[in-house]
């Protein structure tokens, strides 16, 4: 999984990782998966301009085991 996977399909196949994206809600300052839940980490790095970098490690690392 990578920057073109949505964070729906983040959850579904990794749902410890819902805990992960809502610390980055303060960050870009809405509740992602509220607003995002269909959009891939890219289109969210392109429409709210933040570098999330360190969220996709985090949830590569999860998906690793």
């Amino acid at each position: 999984m990578d920057r073109k996977t949505s964070l729906l399909d983040w959850v579904d196949q990794y749902p410890e990782t819902e805990e992960i994206i809502r610390e980055y809600d303060e960050i870009i300052g809405v509740c992602i998966l509220c607003t995002c839940l269909f959009d891939s980490i890219e289109v969210i790095e392109n429409n709210y301009n933040v570098d999330l970098t360190e969220m996709l490690e985090r949830l590569q690392e999860v998906a690793r085991g």
